[in-house]
């Protein structure tokens, strides 16, 4: 592909990887002549390993890549590395932590059954989270089955008046009642 664009290879980049097609994604980026900031945030959304070569290649992080780079964390499961991430990103590179950064740690301790840290976590983020966050964490209750936490984000979810969450809160907020109440059909 080396007579088409950056645009062009960024797409089949983000194309495959998000079909799941990782060693094809793995030798496209190989391949590529030129790599911008968004072609490392795609790399860094499937492989945080990559984070270093970004910078040997002269491409300074933003928020956006913090965020793949914290994604991409996450979904490994490894939040260790992920909280550490997060604590260097304004000392060692200047970059503010926005909500995205603030949701992808509060996601990772949620989905790894940390339900409470994650509760704790939101409590303490220097902005009111949103229905997103809490319908992230009223859906980790639902697959921990612990209905008292998943009463206290469903509550969150439903008291914020900015957005009512969609259906997939409203889906979680009837599993949460549901894990609460015995229900024997005649």
């Amino acid at each position: 592909m080396p007579h088409h664009g950056l645009l062009a290879w960024n797409s089949m980049l983000v194309a495959y990887a998000h079909s799941g097609h990782l060693e094809k994604a793995y030798l496209l980026f190989g391949a590529m002549p030129v790599r911008d900031r968004f072609s490392w945030s795609a790399a860094l959304s499937w492989d945080y390993r990559r984070f270093w070569e970004m910078g040997l290649e002269g491409i300074e992080p933003d928020p956006v890549c913090v965020t793949s780079l914290l994604a991409s964390l996450k979904d490994a499961g490894d939040l260790q590395s992920s909280r550490e991430w997060f604590v260097r990103m304004l000392p060692d590179f200047g970059i503010q932590l926005t909500k995205d950064h603030f949701y992808c740690i509060a996601d990772g301790l949620a989905k790894s059954g940390e339900l409470s840290l994650a509760i704790e976590f939101l409590a303490g983020v220097p902005f009111d989270p949103d229905v997103i966050a809490w319908t992230t964490i009223l859906s980790s209750c639902v697959e921990f089955s612990d209905a008292s936490l998943g009463a206290h984000a469903a509550e969150r979810v439903l008291g914020d008046s900015r957005n009512y969450g969609g259906a997939g809160a409203f889906i979680s907020l009837a599993n949460t009642y549901s894990m609460m109440v015995s229900f024997d059909p005649p």
